[in-house]
């Protein structure tokens, strides 16, 4: 008897960490899944708020996830479409805008051009 709870206790605590070890890897797998499908868009400049003056270009600097239903991104000024990016990250600029208060946006949309309701806005004035 004494030799099989040894025997038993050897097996267990030999597979133990076999099993943590597996358990470990499919947690991590679990997060990298999550963030695959997890999509983001992000303007990273300029700050909202941001101010120009009416001759200079603005250049929108932006970073994406598409996550597992987006394909790529629009940009927009004031709710008009102004470009098409697939570039996960980058810079795009933007010529000179009419004075006054301006909505700079950038939303993920799938392959059909829809957009998949992840995006993100800030305002600029420009003087």
């Amino acid at each position: 008897m004494f030799r099989y709870k040894r025997l038993i206790s050897i097996l267990f605590y030999s597979i133990l960490p076999l099993l943590a070890g597996a358990m470990q890897a499919r947690t991590e797998d679990f997060v990298k899944l999550a963030r695959v499908q997890a999509a983001s868009a992000t303007i990273t400049s300029p700050a909202d708020g941001a101010k120009f003056k009416a001759d200079q270009p603005i250049t929108l600097s932006y970073e994406v996830a598409p996550g597992s239903k987006g394909d790529h991104l629009h940009v927009y000024v004031d709710g008009e479409e102004m470009a098409i990016l697939r570039e996960l990250e980058g810079n795009f600029v933007l010529e000179p805008l009419p004075r006054g208060s301006h909505e700079l946006a950038i939303k993920i949309v799938n392959r059909a051009h829809e957009p998949i309701g992840v995006e993100t806005t800030i305002k600029v004035v420009v003087e």
